[in-house]
């Protein structure tokens, strides 16, 4: 099917918007000036209101001394639940927390469960693998201290957003090495896995996607502190993770045009070649940004109610 009419106008608005849309060319864009565009109350204003869940916020001490800080929906749930542990997508270089939380807040609200949020570093001034350090401390905490925060460490999914959901699968594969805790399911959406843009089978599809590029994903990957050889690394591209072997199982949410999409149908099969448990969902129509600006992308169903969905299926 097309990519969604609203999908078209969110591209438009933002092409016409001056605030929202950097003038110079991409190789003259610095950090500054994307950074600039997500700090914009008008791009926030987009993203609508919170949920009606109630919030709390905590810091979570990283291995170098550094305080993390968390947000905690749903944090007044007294009940002993399953619990979402999930990375905001920054590209890791852009503070893009506060959109991703008011739509994580309605997976909270959907799920009725706690969905517990890491602000994990940025680069360039805290280069990879600090992010990913960050994510994996977080939720090392967090399960392993699950009396603290009233969950149930046996039932404790893990996911994030583009980036987040990069954090989060790398996250998941250091733990499959190990046995410092136990992650129960982990959900995907729209997540980054191949640093180096290598596969390109449904580039028909990611070229719709006016917002997320291959040119605007490059640049915030050079800005990772990671020089290129480096980027078949699985810290950088878990795509390229030689055992994919014992992963929890895993849901990957993919927008129909999302402009990496490229990256998650990839996974996923590796996913499955690997003999994991995996399904995969693609949403008709959407592309990277759907589930964050809902004030003007709203005339399909919200992904934060299919991870919502998930969590209930799989949880229960």
């Amino acid at each position: 099917m097309p990519i969604n009419n609203a999908e078209l106008n969110f591209f438009d608005y933002i092409a016409k918007n001056s605030e929202l849309n950097s003038s110079k060319p991409l190789e003259q864009t610095t950090i500054q000036d994307i950074r600039k565009i997500f700090s914009s109350p008008l791009l926030l204003n987009l993203c609508g209101d919170y949920a009606d869940v109630s919030r709390s916020y905590k810091y979570i001490k990283a291995r170098d001394g550094y305080n993390i800080p968390i947000r905690i929906f749903n944090d007044n749930l007294t009940e002993t639940l399953p619990a979402l542990i999930m990375y905001p997508g920054t590209g890791y270089v852009v503070d893009a927390f506060e959109i991703n939380a008011i739509a994580f807040s309605r997976i909270a609200k959907a799920s009725g469960i706690k969905v517990i949020v890491p602000e994990y570093r940025l680069a360039p001034e805290n280069s990879m693998p600090i992010p990913i350090y960050d994510s994996y401390d977080a939720a090392r905490y967090i399960i392993t201290h699950s009396t603290e925060f009233n969950i149930d460490p046996e039932r404790v999914f893990i996911g994030g957003s583009s980036s987040g959901a990069h954090a989060a699968t790398v996250v998941a594969n250091l733990v499959s090495k190990n046995s410092a805790f136990k992650i129960f399911h982990q959900i995907l959406y729209n997540g980054i896995y191949d640093a180096t843009m290598s596969c390109r089978d449904y580039d028909g599809y990611t070229q719709e996607d006016k917002w997320c590029t291959k040119e605007s994903l490059s640049f915030m990957i050079a800005n990772w502190g990671v020089k290129p050889n480096e980027y078949i690394n699985p810290m950088i591209s878990p795509f390229y993770s030689e055992d994919l072997s014992g992963l929890p199982n895993s849901t990957i949410i993919i927008g129909e045009y999302d402009g990496v999409r490229n990256d998650s149908e990839a996974y996923f099969l590796k996913l499955k070649q690997a003999d994991n448990k995996c399904q995969k969902i693609v949403l008709q129509g959407q592309a990277h940004t759907t589930m964050f600006y809902r004030k003007i992308i709203s005339d399909s169903i919200d992904p934060a109610d299919i991870i919502a969905q998930v969590i209930k299926e799989e949880g229960s």
